[in-house]
């Protein structure tokens, strides 16, 4: 069940670290908190900020910035939950796309497994994320997110995001 976080449902997840402040300096911003339950304990927890505002064809769009599992509860399905509730929350308040960093290789490959494209790697140790959420195609190139980084006109391979130097978390 994917229900609204509040600090200390967050708390509960054990979350810790970059992450933490992560979601603490988002609350400031905007962004929402969302935990994963599983037997009514937090064991998950994804932030998102939803941008409504539609100012050209590239939004609105949902910016998913938090995305954690306790260690001893993953791989159990409770991102891929929170990430569907994002998704289709984000339909639903009219985005058109979801845009996203993978800071760390674990991070990057559950992007890959979600269908969702990855087009730059930054100096600071990050992919860039930016997939449609609806199906349509948009605009020939990179998305406008992601044009400081890369002028390719094709998402990265998964080997290219796979491989390469360590990501920020990696460490």
């Amino acid at each position: 069940m994917i229900i609204p976080a509040d600090a200390r449902s967050v708390a509960w997840t054990g979350v810790r670290g970059p992450l933490l402040l992560e979601l603490e300096n988002g609350r400031q911003y905007g962004d929402e908190e969302f935990v994963a339950l599983e037997d009514g304990e937090p064991v998950a927890v994804a932030s998102a900020h939803f941008h409504t505002i539609h100012k050209n064809v590239w939004t609105p769009y949902v910016n998913w910035v938090v995305a954690w599992t306790r260690p001893d509860r993953r791989r159990r399905g409770h991102g891929r939950a929170l990430s569907a509730w994002i998704r289709e929350e984000a339909l639903r308040r009219g985005c058109v796309r979801l845009r996203s960093v993978a800071a760390s290789r674990d991070g990057a490959a559950f992007h890959l497994a979600l269908g969702d494209l990855l087009w730059a790697r930054t100096p600071a140790g990050v992919l860039l994320v930016d997939s449609p959420l609806d199906g349509r195609m948009f605009p020939p190139g990179p998305p406008i997110s992601v044009r400081k980084w890369t002028e390719r006109a094709e998402p990265l391979s998964r080997a290219e995001v796979l491989s390469g130097d360590p990501l920020l978390y990696d460490v």
